[in-house]
């Protein structure tokens, strides 16, 4: 009998220390997700989707296709976007529409930016953007045409026959 109490004494002991093993690693791991764990809504202000930019300067880069048109506004300093949209966004397209444009001029004047720089690409009605982008009144700082069609110059020398 002494044989089968020492085996049963080392089986509770091992037990034992699993035990504590255990309880300390679900401690430990309270401890991490504790860290992880974000602070509830009263200890921390909400933050706000759109902060004012009041007399700051964006980027909008407008990418136009035949189909559609891309417009992403974004800041000058850091290039984080601010707020993009499509033309498709806003309904079946009529071909000489730009309402993704006016709605990206109309948000950054609500955000307080009062200049942009304008980048485009653009296949066609190149002429009907940037009316539009005057006629709301917002001051352009700058503005760049990204041609997306590769010019190749002369045509290469071949050899006669």
């Amino acid at each position: 009998t002494g044989g089968l109490a020492s085996a049963v004494a080392a089986a509770a002991a091992v037990f034992a220390l699993g035990a504590r093993r255990a309880s300390a690693d679900r401690a430990e791991r309270a401890a991490m997700a504790a860290a992880k764990k974000k602070p509830n809504a009263k200890d921390e202000k909400k933050v706000k989707r759109f902060e004012k930019r009041t007399g700051q300067l964006a980027v909008m880069n407008i990418m136009r296709t035949y189909n559609n048109t891309h417009v992403n506004l974004s800041e000058a300093r850091t290039g984080r976007k601010i707020w993009k949209t499509t033309e498709k966004r806003y309904g079946k397209q009529i071909g000489n529409t730009t309402y993704a444009v006016e709605g990206a001029v109309y948000t950054a004047q609500a955000l307080g930016i009062d200049k942009i720089f304008v980048s485009m690409k653009a296949v066609t009605g190149i002429e009907r953007i940037l009316a539009t982008i005057r006629g709301t009144g917002m001051k352009v700082q700058g503005a760049v045409l990204k041609n997306n069609i590769a010019y190749g110059g002369q045509r290469a020398c071949r050899p006669r026959r």
